[in-house]
């Protein structure tokens, strides 16, 4: 709505080629648009708004600088937030199930480690509710029909990865190395990256929490923590969103068209400045 403004007050003075650009560049509809928070606005009790740039970076693999948070093309949507859910297991895969790439970032209890990992794929398994039926209806335990490791199904991705944020030190990224077993999927448990690389194991029998523990090893990622087992004090889950080429191409017209005629109103003032000059 803004550029649409500008362009409607100076047309008269902004150049074809730019209005070119905007009139022929395909457009969705007004409610397709992405709001103007979803870029800017990010909610996280654990890390600041340059950690989630930093992850985006990570995510697209990209060298040099991170993104900047405005500048990045993601929206980082917290879905799940484990101290407003009591730590529950089942509210996790509630809310986090079928939601497509997540980032987790775990706050380590009684220490200043924040570790976390990102899932391109999702938490979710086919089999997740049939096995929920059999357990409810005939009694089985999830052992008895998940036996591949330790309770886990997997599922196969290069692009995940673990890492610390840890403060006062320099962040780590762990890439997976074995991405046969990269994505581990419990109904029993919470998120879980490789074989105990980085799991979230709580809870979920009933409405208070009892233990709320994680896991580190060294199998499918290079370890980003030293300790084996660690309390977690929170966790949270934000989905990422991949934002719309709209938003990126309009953000640049508006800043062309904008630049374009700041420099023409400093001509013109030059201008009038000139003529009182010469009147004088």
């Amino acid at each position: 709505e803004e550029l649409h403004s500008v362009i409607t007050q100076y047309k008269n003075i902004i150049p074809e080629n730019l209005l070119d650009d905007y009139l022929t560049y395909p457009k969705p509809k007004h409610n397709d648009l992405p709001r103007r928070e979803s870029v800017h606005y990010f909610n996280s009790k654990i890390i600041k708004a340059k950690d989630a740039a930093l992850i985006a970076s990570w995510i697209d693999e990209k060298n040099g600088m991170p993104y900047r948070f405005k500048d990045m093309p993601y929206k980082f949507e917290l879905i799940y937030r484990a101290s407003s859910a009591n730590f529950r297991i089942d509210q996790f895969h509630n809310s986090c199930d079928c939601q497509g790439p997540t980032v987790v970032i775990i706050k380590v209890r009684n220490s200043n480690e924040i570790i976390g990992g990102y899932n391109p794929l999702d938490w979710y398994d086919n089999d997740f509710i049939q096995n929920k039926r059999d357990i409810d209806l005939f009694g089985d335990t999830f052992d008895d029909i998940y036996d591949e490791y330790d309770g886990c199904k997997f599922k196969e991705t290069s692009k995940s990865f673990i890492f610390s944020l840890s403060n006062g030190t320099i962040p780590k990224l762990s890439r997976v190395s074995y991405k046969q077993k990269a994505i581990a999927l419990s109904i029993t448990k919470g998120p879980c990256f490789g074989c105990r690389d980085l799991w979230v194991e709580c809870d979920s029998s009933g409405s208070s929490r009892r233990s709320v523990v994680g896991t580190s090893s060294q199998y499918c990622y290079i370890r980003v923590t030293d300790k084996h087992t660690f309390e977690i004090e929170e966790y949270e889950v934000f989905r990422i969103k991949k934002l719309s080429k709209l938003s990126g191409f309009v953000k640049s017209m508006f800043k062309k068209m904008t630049g374009f005629i700041k420099d023409n109103e400093e001509v013109q003032e030059a201008q009038v400045q000139e003529v009182r000059g010469l009147g004088m």
